[in-house]
């Protein structure tokens, strides 16, 4: 999401609905990555932020093959390594 406003009302706006992942600026210009949570649209997060912020683009990340699959394999390689052991 890029948007012209202020970044605490913005966060504030998305509230449990979105998790916020990444944020820079260039001037007065916002960019926001964001990732929605549970059963929270687009939609939604657009209703959200819309009258705290100017919204000038927003864009759905999809994540690629190679992304699903390095995920997989470091959630498999992290479930290897758990120990059911206690001293």
């Amino acid at each position: 999401v890029a948007f012209r406003g202020n970044m605490l009302g913005f966060t504030n706006a998305m509230w449990a609905g979105a998790e916020l992942i990444n944020h820079n600026s260039d001037g007065d210009l916002n960019f926001a990555s964001i990732r929605l949570l549970g059963a929270y649209t687009p939609n939604d997060l657009l209703q959200a932020v819309i009258s705290k912020a100017e919204i000038v683009s927003f864009s759905e990340v999809i994540p690629t093959m190679n992304d699903i699959f390095i995920k997989c394999v470091s959630k498999e390689n992290s479930l290897a390594t758990q120990s059911n052991f206690t001293e």
